[in-house]
């Protein structure tokens, strides 16, 4: 299963996930002020990352590219679910749709930890063509 060639290819008028330079490290001030505003959503994005970044860069000794794909589609529905329970970027969604809102909010995950750009690639692909509109 190989997603490469598929996705990061810009759609005008569509939200994105910001993509920082290579090198870039760390912003504690913004990953702070996130984690403050929706703990459970900012656990439940750093779980979709490191399970996204798994199933992206084929990581894991003992699983396969299958069973490392549902576990990414289960942590988005985790990561959905928190979202969703603190009713964070209300505004968004009601303007945009939720899949806009979720983009925005790993933008500024991204902004926090700039170093998973592949995977925020994967991501911006994965939730604008892969997964349904929520409600």
């Amino acid at each position: 299963m190989s997603w490469e060639g598929t996705c990061c290819e810009y759609v005008p008028g569509r939200k994105h996930i910001t993509i920082y330079p290579d090198g870039e490290t760390l912003n504690r001030e913004v990953a702070e002020k996130i984690a403050f505003n929706s703990p459970a959503t900012f656990r439940a994005a750093q779980e979709l990352l490191d399970l996204t970044e798994k199933f992206v860069k084929q990581k894991g000794w003992f699983t396969s590219s299958e069973k490392r794909h549902a576990r990414m589609v289960a942590a988005y529905g985790r990561f959905i679910r928190a979202f969703t329970a603190e009713g964070i970027f209300k505004d968004e969604i009601a303007a945009h749709g939720m899949k806009y809102a979720v983009i925005s909010y790993l933008d500024e995950m991204s902004a926090a930890f700039p170093n998973w750009q592949d995977t925020y690639a994967f991501l911006d692909f994965f939730i604008w063509e892969c997964t349904p509109e929520q409600k």
